[in-house]
């Protein structure tokens, strides 16, 4: 039995002419111990699929699908129930911590409320499991700093907060939400280790949502690429990077910066467009990509198999195959 299962998961949010689907039949699956990464650009889904995990969507939103824990569906269940999983069973390092954390309390409080709520911990004892916590992940004179407020830290500092706070209650999932998007790259890359490290050492799942195939590449084992509200490829992150099946993340890994291209060196960029997701049915990707024909646009492709475990949604794969093979590397 999988930790967590979603299966079909669609999410529409109202509109000025009623409710538009914005997430569109995402499926995924996440047991003990593995990590799993959602890429793909601003606006693609990733972090409203995140929310849908641990219902924290706005009211308006309407959701289908199924979404399981330990086996049990919990989109039918009562908010109260998802309180018992949420901060607790599951945990979440959101992107910006300076919105993440309340500035009118000491991070002291702030790290210690999760086991108060959820472990049943007394003031005293919470207060120094906070502490504890603060030196896991890195805060210098952890015991001075639980009185600090977040103006207070800097933000790689902030980040460890955040992050001590979602490993309180010692969770089986951590859901990672661009966690080094507003750090600079030594931090980032501190950050990112320090997240790995804790994932390993506790044997935690871990959900890492980022735009960055080279922050997906180096920390986790699976990779899901999202665009336009769908999953548009899946497979073993080594197999996606050495095989990159569909055009868009042909795309985004052409994007990426090469160490070493100099001032000169130019990253391609996509023919403008919008996605389709909101529009006609069809490929999602058809108004931006190089390689569209008039069926792209009829429907929906379905996953097409590229390899085990791995699959794409193009009807085109043979041609976009053959264009990754001339490709540099």
């Amino acid at each position: 039995m999988a930790l967590l299962e979603v299966e079909n998961l669609t999410i529409s949010l109202p509109a000025a002419d009623g409710l538009v689907e914005i997430v569109h039949g995402i499926s995924l699956r996440l047991d003990k111990g593995q990590t799993l990464g959602l890429v793909g650009e601003s606006g693609s889904g990733k972090t409203l699929t995140a929310l849908a995990i641990i219902n924290l969507l706005p009211e308006q939103a309407r959701l289908s699908g199924r979404i399981a824990f330990n086996g049990a569906d919990m989109l039918p269940r009562p908010d109260h129930e998802w309180c018992r999983i949420r901060g607790n069973r599951i945990g979440i390092v959101f992107q910006e911590p300076m919105s993440a954390l309340n500035p009118l309390q000491p991070i002291g409080q702030q790290v210690a409320e999760p086991l108060r709520i959820h472990t049943g911990l007394d003031r005293n004892a919470a207060r120094s499991e906070a502490r504890r916590l603060l030196d896991r992940v890195g805060i210098a004179n952890a015991a001075q700093r639980l009185r600090a407020y977040p103006h207070e830290l800097s933000g790689g500092q902030r980040q460890r907060v955040t992050i001590a706070m979602a490993l309180a209650c010692r969770p089986d999932i951590l859901i990672a939400d661009e966690p080094t998007s507003a750090l600079d790259l030594t931090i980032q890359r501190q950050i990112l280790d320090l997240i790995a490290g804790l994932v390993e050492q506790d044997h935690m799942a871990l959900m890492l949502i980022s735009h960055d195939l080279g922050v997906i590449a180096e920390t986790v084992q699976q990779t899901l690429v999202m665009y336009g509200g769908r999953i548009v490829e899946s497979a073993p992150t080594p197999d996606l990077l050495r095989n990159r099946a569909h055009p868009y993340t042909q795309a985004l890994f052409a994007a990426r910066l090469v160490p070493g291209g100099g001032r000169r060196h130019r990253l391609p960029t996509l023919a403008t467009g919008r996605s389709r997701a909101l529009l006609s049915p069809g490929c999602p990707f058809a108004d931006r990509c190089p390689f569209e024909m008039p069926q792209c646009r009829s429907a929906v492709p379905p996953p097409v198999p590229v390899g085990e475990a791995h699959a794409a949604c193009c009807i085109r794969l043979d041609v976009v195959r053959d264009a990754n093979r001339a490709a540099p590397a």
